[in-house]
């Protein structure tokens, strides 16, 4: 339990999600409505509002919710464990030509002909 704690002090709201919106603008003008334009639509709006408000669109709540307490209690335990697959190419062709001239405002992009990873190359922009 302790590591979930963790992440959760440590795991923030994005600015864009809705937890994470200042709503007192939405807030003052549906307060500063008049009396006369109360009807059902205004108490419907404050009802979104209040559901908005409640809503994590980032998706850190989701997966915090997610989390697999055994396989952390696993991850305390010693002895032997998979390492992560990485995915190699062999290719001669795979890395970037060297010592190329890369002309004043462009870049190069090398294109491995085997797996098809890209590499971007920028040379530095000189300008006075």
């Amino acid at each position: 339990m302790e590591t979930v704690e963790k992440l959760k002090q440590y795991a923030k709201h994005l600015s864009t999600c809705n937890k994470m919106q200042d709503w007192t603008e939405a807030e003052t003008a549906l307060a500063d409505t008049p009396s006369e334009f109360r009807d059902e639509g205004y108490y419907e709006a404050i009802q979104d509002l209040e559901n908005k408000k409640r809503t994590c669109t980032c998706g850190i709540e989701e997966i915090l919710k997610n989390i697999n307490m055994e396989q952390l209690k696993e991850d305390k335990k010693g002895g032997f464990f998979d390492l992560p697959k990485i995915n190699v190419c062999n290719d001669p062709g795979h890395k970037p030509p060297t010592h190329i001239h890369i002309p004043q405002g462009k870049g190069y992009r090398h294109v491995c002909p085997k797996c098809g990873a890209t590499i971007d190359l920028i040379p530095p922009q000189i300008s006075f």
